[in-house]
C-alpha cells in the first residue's frame, strides 16, 4: 500500500546542495568544515562600511573613532549597562500537524539568572554539547551584540586605512559583550581561571579566552549581517521600522544610519561586495546548526 502522506525533508530536497555534499566526499570539491562554515551566509562577503583592508584591533575606550571623529554613542541606552531582560524566551512552534514554513522569529535576551550548562567544548573553543545549549550559545552572541553596540558604529575592527570620523566596536566594548554573554553560560571547570578554592587552574586561561575568541568571531559576524539586513530591508526599499520590540532602541540611532548607508562611500562598498558575493557558487542554506547539526539528520535519511 503506497504512503500518500507528505514528506518534509523530501519536500525540502535541494538537489544542487545535495550534488555540492557528494561532490565533498567525492574529493571534486574542498570541503571548508563546520569551524569554518558555522553560521555563514552571504553576508560574511558583505563587508557594508569598510574594504576588509589589514585590520588590527583597537585600543581605545568605549566606541572607537579614527583621527578626532566624535564616538558614536547609543542614544537610547547604555550600550555598557546589563542587558534587558524579558518576560521570557521564544515560544515554542505551534501544534499543528500541518507543516508549514514560518519566518523565524526575534530571538530574545535571556531572564536574568537564566544559565546552561556547556559541558563539551571543543579544542579550537567551540561549544560542542549539550546540542540545545550550543544552538543557544550561538543565537545570545547576536542578542548580546544587537542590544550592546548602536548600528550606527562601522565596524567591529579598526582598520589600518581607515578614514577620519570612522568607527569601530572597541576592546573595552568586546569585553563587556563577552561578559553579558556568560552571564548566561556555564563551562566545565577547566576551563574557569580559578577553582573554588581561588587556586589557579592550570591552562584555565588559556582554554577559555579560546572560547571567547571563538563567541568575538560570532559576535562580529552578527554584528555585520544586523546591520545588512537592516539595510536591505528598510533603507534601500525606503521603509522605516515601527521602532517597536527588537526595533525600539533603533529609533534615535536610525536617521545618522540611513545618512550612513545612503552616503556614496557605501554605495561604492556595497557595489564592490555584491560583486563579490556573486562569486560564491553555494550559499549557506542548511539553517543556523551548520554541517555540525545537519549530518546526523543526513545519516537518519539514509537509514
Amino acid at each position: 500500500m503506497t504512503d500518500d502522506r507528505a514528506d518534509p525533508i523530501r519536500e525540502n530536497y535541494n538537489a544542487e546542495a545535495e550534488a555540492h555534499i557528494f561532490g565533498i566526499i567525492a574529493g571534486d570539491i574542498p570541503y571548508v568544515s563546520a569551524e569554518e562554515d558555522e553560521e555563514e551566509d552571504v553576508s560574511s562577503y558583505l563587508n557594508l562600511d569598510g574594504d576588509g583592508e589589514g585590520r588590527q584591533q583597537g585600543d581605545d575606550e568605549g566606541m572607537g573613532t579614527v583621527d578626532g571623529g566624535q564616538p558614536s554613542t547609543n542614544t537610547s541606552g547604555d550600550g555598557d549597562k546589563q542587558l534587558a531582560t524579558t518576560s521570557g524566551e521564544p515560544s515554542a512552534a505551534g501544534s499543528s500537524k500541518k507543516s508549514v514554513k514560518t519566518k523565524r522569529g526575534e530571538t530574545k535576551t535571556l531572564k536574568q539568572g537564566v544559565t546552561y550548562n556547556i559541558d563539551v567544548i571543543s579544542p579550537t573553543g567551540r561549544p560542542l554539547e549539550p546540542k540545545a545549549h550550543y544552538t543557544k550559545f550561538i543565537n545570545q552572541c547576536g542578542v548580546v551584540v544587537r542590544d550592546s553596540i548602536p548600528i550606527t558604529v562601522q565596524e567591529w575592527h579598526v582598520l589600518v586605512k581607515a578614514r577620519v570620523g570612522f568607527s569601530f566596536v572597541s576592546k573595552r566594548t568586546k569585553k563587556e559583550c563577552w561578559r553579558k554573554l556568560m552571564e548566561h553560560f556555564v563551562l566545565p571547570p577547566e576551563y574557569n581561571k580559578k577553582d573554588e578554592f581561588g587556586n589557579e587552574v592550570e591552562g584555565g586561561r588559556q582554554r577559555r579566552r579560546l572560547v571567547k575568541e571563538f563567541a568575538l568571531q560570532k559576535m562580529a559576524t552578527a554584528f555585520r549581517t544586523y546591520k545588512k539586513n537592516l539595510a536591505a530591508q528598510y533603507v534601500e526599499k525606503g521603509k522605516t521600522p515601527d521602532f517597536t520590540g527588537q526595533y525600539e532602541m533603533l529609533k534615535n540611532d536610525w536617521p545618522k544610519f540611513v545618512r550612513q548607508k545612503q552616503s556614496e562611500h557605501f554605495k561604492a562598498i556595497s557595489e564592490k561586495n555584491k560583486a563579490n558575493a556573486a562569486k560564491k557558487t553555494y550559499n549557506h542554506i542548511i539553517g543556523p546548526g551548520g554541517y555540525r547539526l545537519s549530518e546526523p539528520k543526513w545519516q537518519k535519511m539514509e537509514d
